[in-house]
């Protein structure tokens, strides 16, 4: 069984067409619109390629106390990121 790039590579971008349509103004705004919904329910929230981004502003903490553990192969990204858990890692 290999490992086929492509058709990771192709979901990536079915999954970022769902969630982060063009159409809207700014995917950014909807990303942290979908961390602040779908934290609410969670205990654990890995933010994956976080680099400097830090999502911790916009956890729900009204049903919940999830932790958020940045994840970033950069250490440099990862350095200024205010998170208070990091993660150096290639997911």
């Amino acid at each position: 069984m290999g490992f086929d790039l492509d058709r990771i590579r192709d979901q990536n971008r079915k999954l970022n067409e769902r969630f982060f349509p063009r159409s809207l103004p700014r995917y950014g705004m909807r990303f942290r619109q979908l961390v602040e919904t779908f934290s609410a329910s969670t205990q654990v929230v890995v933010h994956l390629g976080a680099g400097s981004v830090d999502l911790e502003p916009y956890l729900d903490r009204s049903l919940s106390k999830p932790r958020l553990f940045a994840l970033d192969k950069s250490q440099a990204g990862l350095y200024v990121n205010q998170s208070k858990l990091k993660l150096c890692g290639d997911a």
